[in-house]
């Protein structure tokens, strides 16, 4: 299987800003994910996407971005009971948060 070429934590932090500022405006995280995997996969990228549009079709939108590479195994568990709480704003914050993160 290919690996989604989202290797720069520059690319890693950019993904997660974009996602942050679509929930915060009340997108749902998933449907927002998915919309990003779909034009990835328009783009010709179908081999290295499928595995975490799988991911977040079977587990949700945490265990896409933890098969992006983005979030670690911890990140991803906290990650999912913020998606759970339903409160976009805290979603947006962590997101936006990560994104400090890996820009150091």
């Amino acid at each position: 299987m290919a690996r989604p070429n989202i290797t720069s934590n520059a690319d890693k932090a950019k993904l997660l800003r974009a996602l942050a500022f679509e929930v915060h405006r009340k997108r749902p995280a998933d449907e927002v994910m998915n919309a990003y995997l779909d034009d990835q996969m328009r783009s010709g990228k179908h081999r290295e996407f499928r595995a975490a549009q799988d991911a977040l079709n079977d587990h949700g939108f945490a265990a896409a971005l933890h098969t992006l590479n983005l979030i670690s195994d911890d990140g991803a568990v906290v990650l999912k009971c913020l998606i759970e709480g339903g409160d976009h704003r805290l979603q947006s914050n962590a997101l936006t948060a990560l994104a400090e993160f890996l820009e150091g």
